[in-house]
C-alpha cells in the first residue's frame, strides 16, 4: 500500500497534530522526510551518532522534491556545513563582521557599501551615517545559500545595470556593476570555507561583464569651455547641476564629496568647507577643509547653504534630494552636448582645476592638500607639470 505522503490526496486525509508523518528515505539508514498536517511544512530527520537531527524544509507540492531537499540537507552535513538555513543576507553580514575583524574598519567599509548598493540595502540610520541615499534590499538578500543557483546571480548582475543605456554610460554601469559582483562573490566564497553551504558551484561559473576598460587619459576643459558649461547647465533640468558643476570648477574636488557636503560642514567664520575623502589605506575616512576664500567659491557655498539645516545636503538635484553616486552624469553630458563642446565628465573639472593650479604656479603640496591626494600621486600624474614648476621655482636660486 502506498505510504499517503506520496500523494497530495492522501496528504489531505491526515489528521492535523504536532507531530510529523513520517517516510523514510530507503538509501540512507536513519533518514526519513516528515509532513507536518495543518501547516503542510516538510522536516527532515536524521539519526546520527545516537542522536537524533531536524531540519525544517519547508513547503514542496510534490513528496519527491521534499526528499531531494532532505537529501540535500544530509549531504551538506557530510560536508561540513553547520548553518543550513544561512540565507545570502546572513554570510554578507558575517563577512563584512570578520573583515572588520581582520582588516579593519576601512577595508569593511568599502565592502559594506558595495554590499548595501547591490544586496543589503542601507536603513534611514546607516544612510545618515555614510551620508548616502537610503535603499531597499535586494530580495536576494533573504535567499538561502542552500537554494542558490547560477541563474539567480546571473539575473541579479544583470539587473544592477539599467535598460536602455548605451555607450560610456553602459560601460560605467557595468564598471560599476562588477565592483558589486565582486563583494558578492567574496561574500559567497567566505560562506563556503566557512561552511554555510555545501558547494560553490552556483557561482563558480558566473563572470563579471567584460570590456569595462575606462579611458585612461583625461581631457582638459578650458576657461572658455567651463564658461559655456555652466550657462548651458543653469538651463538643462531644473539647473541644480549647474551648482554642482561650478564647485567643482572652483575647488578640484571629486564629485562625491561634494555629493556628500551637508550645511554643516560649512564654518562660516574661517570660509572653509569641510570634504571627507574615502581614498587611500587610513582605517578612518579622512577630512580636509578647503580653503573656499582662498578659491573664490565663498559666495556659491553660502548662497547654497543659505536658509538649511546643518544636516542638510549642499547640494542636492532637481527635486531637492541629495545627489546619488554619478546620478550627475546624464546631466553633464546634456550639458555639454547644449554647450556644443566635445564630451567630457564631471571628474574631468578636477583635473582641470589641478593642472591650471600647477600651471599658474601653485606648488605641488598645497595643490595636493586642497584636492585630497597626495603629493606623490600628483607627481605621478602630473610629473611634467611638476617638473616645469621646479625649474621655473629654481631659475633664480644658485646652487653653487
Amino acid at each position: 500500500m502506498a505510504n499517503p505522503l506520496e500523494t497530495v490526496a492522501g496528504r489531505r486525509r491526515l489528521e492535523p497534530r504536532r507531530e510529523p508523518y513520517w517516510l523514510p528515505l530507503s538509501d540512507i539508514t536513519g533518514a526519513y522526510v516528515g509532513f507536518r498536517r495543518g501547516p503542510d511544512t516538510w522536516v527532515a530527520r536524521l539519526r546520527e551518532d545516537g542522536r537524533q537531527h531536524y531540519h525544517q524544509l519547508g513547503k514542496f507540492e510534490d513528496h519527491r522534491a521534499a526528499m531531494r531537499a532532505a537529501r540535500q540537507w544530509i549531504e551538506s552535513r557530510n560536508q561540513g556545513v553547520v548553518h543550513h538555513d544561512a540565507t545570502v543576507g546572513d554570510a554578507c553580514r558575517a563577512y563584512l563582521s570578520s573583515l572588520e575583524a581582520q582588516k579593519g574598519t576601512r577595508a569593511a567599509q568599502e565592502a559594506r557599501g558595495r554590499l548595501q548598493r547591490g544586496v543589503l540595502g542601507r536603513s534611514i540610520e546607516e544612510a545618515r551615517k555614510a551620508r548616502a541615499r537610503s535603499l531597499e534590499p535586494n530580495p536576494l538578500v533573504r535567499k538561502p545559500l542552500a537554494k542558490l543557483r547560477a541563474a539567480d546571480i546571473e539575473a541579479w548582475r544583470d539587473a544592477l545595470v539599467p535598460d536602455g543605456l548605451t555607450g560610456e554610460a553602459r560601460r560605467k554601469a557595468r564598471a560599476t556593476a562588477n565592483r558589486e559582483f565582486s563583494a558578492l562573490i567574496a561574500v559567497l566564497n567566505f560562506a563556503h570555507r566557512r561552511q554555510l553551504v555545501a558547494s560553490d558551484m552556483a557561482w563558480a561559473g558566473v563572470s563579471k561583464f567584460s570590456d569595462v576598460q575606462a579611458r585612461t587619459a583625461r581631457r582638459f576643459v578650458t576657461i572658455e569651455e567651463r564658461k559655456a558649461l555652466l550657462h548651458a547647465a543653469k538651463n538643462v533640468g531644473g539647473g541644480k547641476i549647474a551648482d554642482l558643476l561650478e564647485a567643482l570648477m572652483f575647488t578640484g574636488a571629486r564629485p562625491i564629496e561634494l555629493a556628500r557636503a551637508t550645511v554643516g560642514d560649512f564654518d562660516k567664520t574661517s570660509a572653509t568647507l569641510r570634504l571627507f575623502s574615502y581614498k587611500g589605506r587610513s582605517p578612518e575616512p579622512r577630512n580636509r577643509d578647503v580653503p573656499l576664500r582662498a578659491l573664490g567659491a565663498e559666495e556659491l557655498i553660502k548662497r547654497l547653504c543659505a536658509r538649511k539645516l546643518p544636516a542638510a545636503p549642499i547640494f542636492t538635484d532637481d527635486d531637492g534630494k541629495p545627489w546619488a553616486h554619478s546620478s550627475w552624469d546624464d546631466l553633464v553630458r546634456e550639458a555639454v552636448k547644449a554647450a556644443a563642446l566635445k564630451p567630457f565628465t564631471a571628474y574631468d573639472l578636477r583635473h582641470s582645476f589641478i593642472t591650471t593650479a600647477l600651471n599658474g604656479g601653485v606648488d605641488p603640496l598645497t595643490v595636493s592638500k586642497i584636492v585630497g591626494t597626495s603629493l606623490q600621486q600628483i607627481s605621478i600624474a602630473y610629473g611634467k607639470l611638476v617638473g616645469a614648476h621646479a625649474a621655473e621655482a629654481f631659475a633664480n636660486v644658485k646652487l653653487r
